[in-house]
């Protein structure tokens, strides 16, 4: 993905185009100098991707929108008290370009102004602050506690003030970062008062399905359940799904319990051409909308 090459999506209205702009910083006629960043320590992690391998240098992703050029910077870190979620995946990259270049019905660029988005897992947040930047009325990208205070916090914050300077105008991003930990219901309350009492229209989730920590417990049951927690029949949930392990189709069969399709599966070579020269990439990007049979058999359960 790298030195700016550009995508070729399907919808007029959006076109997107992104690349790392060399190790240590990223340089622009309208920013400033982004030192790389402090990982705390020696690096140690190198993401397991097929495009981004650098897991310490400053992104660029650029957007033109309605013929203006924006762009969204996030910064990385590879040190282990972060670690997955300091770095940028190429699920994260792809689900961008799906959003910038929605021709797919449910996430029609007309309805961004409309829409409330959460994306649960976000680390760097690139994906959120994308959709943001694209008009989301709002947006709450969250992560566990450590990852949101100095990942992705600080990413969203540089992206304000960035989006603030190209604006000209006191308008400001419609995102927050805010932890939300999986399972918890306390969490899950807060990110429904960020979104005033509503549900969120739009929640993401990529490359999610990992056990990073041998003999760690499964998160997939507290994951699944967040989801169920906070959709209703008309929130859509955009699933961007690799499989690194056996059991990671365990959790997008989880999904599909739940979950019914309202577009085919989307493999990574269809959204990104480059995806055609790895091989078995084992990438799809699935969107669905809560099942009504689920939706009943959830509410008659609740009132019993």
């Amino acid at each position: 993905m790298g030195n700016d090459q550009a995508r070729k999506p399907n919808n007029k209205r959006f076109t997107c185009r992104n690349g790392n702009k060399g190790k240590g910083s990223i340089e622009s006629s309208s920013t400033p100098k982004i030192k790389k960043s402090d990982s705390g320590g020696q690096a140690s992690n190198v993401p397991r991707n097929y495009f981004i391998r650098d897991a310490d240098s400053p992104y660029k992703y650029s957007i033109n929108v309605f013929g203006r050029q924006k762009y969204v910077i996030v910064r990385q870190n590879s040190a282990e008290d972060t670690w997955p979620g300091g770095a940028l995946w190429d699920v994260g990259v792809l689900l961008a370009n799906v959003f910038c270049a929605a021709k797919l019905s449910p996430i029609h660029s007309n309805r961004w102004t409309r829409m409330k988005v959460l994306e649960l897992g976000a680390g760097v947040g690139l994906t959120g602050i994308v959709t943001g930047v694209l008009g989301a009325q709002q947006v709450l990208v969250t992560d566990l506690p450590v990852v949101v205070e100095r990942i992705t916090k600080p990413n969203v914050e540089l992206n304000g003030e960035h989006y603030r300077s190209v604006v000209k105008r006191a308008e400001s991003l419609r995102v927050k970062a805010q932890t939300l930990r999986w399972g918890n219901t306390e969490d899950e309350q807060q990110a429904i008062l960020y979104f005033a009492g509503a549900f969120p229209d739009l929640i993401i989730a990529g490359d999610v399905s990992y056990q990073h920590k041998p003999g760690a417990p499964s998160h997939f049951d507290d994951l699944v359940q967040t989801v169920l927690n906070l959709s209703n029949q008309e929130t859509i949930f955009v699933f961007g799904h690799r499989v690194r392990m056996e059991a990671s189709n365990d959790l997008l069969t989880d999904f599909q319990r739940y979950f019914d399709y309202v577009e085919d599966p989307i493999p990574a070579h269809l959204i990104d051409p480059s995806f055609s020269s790895v091989g078995k990439h084992n990438i799809t990007i699935h969107i669905m909308k809560r099942s009504a049979k689920a939706f009943a058999t959830k509410q008659s359960l609740e009132e019993n």
